[in-house]
Order: C-alpha cells, then structure tokens, then sequence
C-alpha cells in the first residue's frame, strides 16, 4: 500500500511541474489566452488567494459535495496559464 501512495504522490508531483512549466512558457512567450485571464479573475475573488499571488495552502474550501480541499499552494499567475490545471476547489 505505501508503494502505490508513494507512486500516486510521485505522479501528482510530475503533473504539477508540468503544468508550471507550461504556464511559465505561456508566461514568457506573452501567450495569455481568454481562459487564462478568466481564471485569474475567478483567483482574485476567491478568500483563499494570499497576497494576490499564492491559493494558500492554510485556506480550507468547501465543496458543493461537503467534501473540503486546501488550496494549492500555487502561484496563480502560473498556474492560470496553463490549460491543463485545474483549480482544487473546482472553481475552473
């Protein structure tokens, strides 16, 4: 069991970088799509956004099914920009 966890958190890991690394190419290269820029409106108004920049890891969402999340812990600005994220507390 500890194998799959440590499999499991190994492969969430590699998503994540991959998702930076596209949103800081998008970033560099100026590519900011409709999608991107609506994402980041929905970030700025959500109580879990620290200093304008991060989802706050501390900050507990609750889902419509009851179930709670953290926030990410990532730089939204990135993370935004790349069109394979996805918001933890499902917002996008």
């Amino acid at each position: 069991m500890e194998n799959k966890n440590f499999t499991a958190k190994i492969k969430n890991t590699l998503e994540t970088v991959s998702q930076i690394v596209e949103g800081t190419v998008n970033h560099v290269t100026g590519n900011i799509t409709e999608l991107s820029k609506k994402r980041m409106e929905i970030c700025k108004a959500c109580p879990g956004l620290k200093d304008n920049k991060i989802c706050d890891p501390k900050y507990i969402h609750e889902l419509s099914d009851g179930t709670k999340v953290r926030g990410c812990n990532c730089y939204v600005e990135l993370k935004t920009k790349s069109e394979k994220a996805s918001c933890p507390a499902k917002k996008w």
